[in-house]
């Protein structure tokens, strides 16, 4: 007897939107570090592409604090608001890219099983809190890294960093 399909194709579809979409933010992110270190886009990708995705981020960070260094600037603040949505967006991402998907208690949603080792175990249920998606949740995750990917490419080419 076949087990239940529990990732439909529209969830599969919406699975592929959210990494997809993250994969269009972080190479737009590998841009804009080429574009602030003023060089070519084969070098930085050599620089910054083997780095975690927090190790880059804190660089970017850092070369935006080294050229707005005053905390109260609106351009540093409205890079912190950025920065704080593509940490968010890429908590997202890992959880849709990197789960074991289980059946949902809502029809149409699957819910992630989600694990943590570090101090005290954790997983979903038992000191995470559980989250489902159905395929039109997924689509407007994904919607919403691309408003992300679209607010980050203005936010530098609105504001010469050097």
């Amino acid at each position: 007897m076949p087990l239940p399909e529990i990732i439909t194709a529209a969830h599969k579809q919406g699975i592929g939107e959210v990494v997809a979409t993250w994969a269009l933010l972080e190479t737009q992110i590998i841009k804009i570090l080429q574009n602030v270190l003023d060089t070519e886009i084969s070098k930085a990708a050599i620089i910054f592409w083997h780095m975690s995705h927090k190790e880059r981020m804190i660089r970017l960070q850092a070369l935006v604090y080294n050229s707005v260094p005053n905390a109260n600037d609106p351009i540093r603040r409205e890079f912190d608001t950025l920065y704080k949505r593509i940490d968010t967006a890429y908590q997202m991402r890992n959880a849709v890219a990197h789960s074991l998907w289980t059946k949902g208690k809502e029809a149409a949603a699957i819910s992630p099983f989600i694990f943590q080792a570090k101090g005290d175990i954790k997983f979903t249920g038992r000191g995470i809190p559980e989250v489902e998606f159905t395929p039109e949740r997924l689509n407007k995750e994904a919607q919403k890294i691309d408003r992300l990917f679209l607010d980050i490419r203005d936010f530098f080419s609105q504001h010469e960093l050097e």
